[in-house]
């Protein structure tokens, strides 16, 4: 026989609640075991309505990427509504440069500015994993790191990466959607080769100069998704030849969604999660004449979600005569 306390505890674990009174309680003890029991919630209305379609999902830990079912993410958009879009990025992100910066490039606790002061060392520390991913991507390319000539880093931040990485390039360009960002980033970063570019509009894209590196990591997750394959197609198409792209984006998630439209009718606060769908991600490096080195999932945003999916890109830009005619002619 069950006892009360068992009852109870099936009802918070399965149900996720506690039962709804005494009388119930006592009907459950007459169950003859905590399997039977057990059984009866799984099977109640009450669980199948409530978890059944959790329970069908895939999950990208057991399923190819390329099997999960399609996700409705529009990725382009009018010009006028991408202009708007970079607009209400840039002041998202101003308003977040401004209130708590360093936190803002590091989700942590640690990082929050009351206590940054303490943790400075370990928020300066986190940027060696960058510059080791910098290298590796190098290695997988087949050159020295010192052979590039010229970086981007699309979403400098505060310089959490571009103090540690730009010294080893013969020019280094770190480029941010914040005016509050690049405020800190050039008052933390003392290198000769480094310049600072404000991002705010489509134009400002294709303005950049030409460039051999490309690196994001833990940015384009945060802007829309007409946003990220605008500069998708931007800077793959300004690489030069035997240029290589190193990037981090969410990939999947079987509950994202995204209708421009619906995105500017809708007032936005705060830090934003967006998702670029991979196939439409493998269009944008094929038509760009890349070719891919690398994709690896990783779980770079931090989120405990077992069904968000996100992958780093290494690829590299083909070098043909082709290519070199469409790289002189943009």
């Amino acid at each position: 026989m069950l006892n009360t306390q068992q009852v109870t505890d099936a009802y918070e674990l399965i149900l996720g609640r506690s039962p709804e009174n005494d009388r119930v309680v006592e009907e459950k003890l007459a169950v003859e075991t905590r399997a039977k029991l057990g059984e009866e919630l799984f099977t109640s209305q009450e669980f199948q309505e409530r978890y059944a379609k959790l329970l069908n999902r895939p999950n990208p830990e057991i399923f190819a990427h390329s099997l999960l079912p399609h996700i409705d993410v529009e990725t382009t958009t009018k010009p006028h509504m991408l202009e708007q879009l970079f607009a209400n990025t840039a002041a998202a992100w101003d308003k977040l440069g401004n209130e708590d910066a360093f936190w803002s490039v590091l989700t942590h606790d640690d990082f929050r500015k009351d206590v940054l002061s303490q943790n400075q060392e370990a928020f300066e520390a986190s940027s060696e994993y960058d510059f080791w991913m910098m290298q590796r991507a190098a290695d997988l390319a087949g050159r020295p790191l010192s052979s590039f000539e010229h970086m981007i880093e699309l979403g400098c931040g505060v310089g959490r990466v571009t103090k540690r990485a730009a010294p080893h390039f013969k020019r280094y360009t770190a480029i941010d959607v914040s005016a509050p960002h690049l405020k800190f980033a050039q008052e933390r970063t003392d290198s000769k080769t480094t310049t600072f570019m404000q991002i705010g509009k489509p134009q400002d894209f294709a303005s950049l100069p030409s460039f051999d590196f490309f690196f994001s990591r833990l940015v384009l997750q945060h802007n829309p998704p007409p946003i990220i394959g605008y500069i998708l197609r931007t800077v793959l198409r300004k690489l030069s030849p035997n240029g290589i792209a190193l990037f981090q984006v969410p990939t999947y998630h079987p509950d994202y969604t995204f209708k421009t439209v619906d995105y500017l009718s809708q007032a936005k606060t705060g830090m934003e999660m967006h998702i670029y769908p991979q196939p439409d991600i493998l269009k944008i490096i094929r038509k760009n004449r890349c070719t891919v080195l690398s994709i690896q999932q990783e779980r770079d945003p931090g989120t405990d979600d077992p069904l968000f999916v996100s992958h780093t890109f290494l690829v590299r830009k083909n070098k043909d005569l082709l290519t070199k005619i469409k790289y002189i002619l943009s």
